[in-house]
């Protein structure tokens, strides 16, 4: 639905329409006047269409500035979202090393487990191993003794 809303631009009144609303279309109207009043205080000798084609070549200035500006924080924006997304997946590898890490960790600990069950049985055998030596040395004593006996003895 069109709104219809007097507006007075450099002292002359005009009916405008539009899907705004009327104190959008009243504010809009206030900047144009504001820019064609500034550019006449600044062109005093000026005829009233030079003074319109200024205002005008002005207001599209300022347009293709703001896209401009728009289009640099759309691209910045992209960026930022990409080296977000960048390090979110760099936090997901890294989560995931994190728990491959810990599976390993497991292993090892079940490893280092098992290794100290075998030193504990290899430590046994070796004390086993170390009284069969001691009685092995202890009997051949005793049967060089009695060698020697039997070699004195006869």
């Amino acid at each position: 639905m069109a709104n219809r809303v007097k507006v007075r631009i450099f002292g002359q009144e005009y009916n405008v329409s539009g899907d705004k609303d009327p104190e959008e279309i009243q504010k809009i109207a206030e900047y144009v006047d504001s820019r064609r009043r500034l550019i006449a205080k600044m062109t005093e000798k000026s005829s009233n269409s030079v003074v319109q084609a200024l205002t005008c070549l002005n207001i599209a200035d300022e347009y293709f500035d703001a896209m401009d500006k728009m289009e640099r924080m759309r691209t910045e924006m992209e960026s930022i979202q990409s080296g977000t997304q960048d390090h979110e997946t760099q936090i997901a590898d890294a989560r995931k090393e994190v728990e491959r890490m810990k599976a390993e960790v497991k292993r090892a600990e079940k490893d280092r487990e098992e290794l100290s069950q075998q030193y504990k049985e290899l430590e046994k055998q070796c004390a086993e191993f170390e009284n069969s030596v001691f009685d092995l040395q202890m009997e051949n004593i005793q049967l060089k003794s009695e060698l020697e006996k039997l070699s004195n003895d006869g």
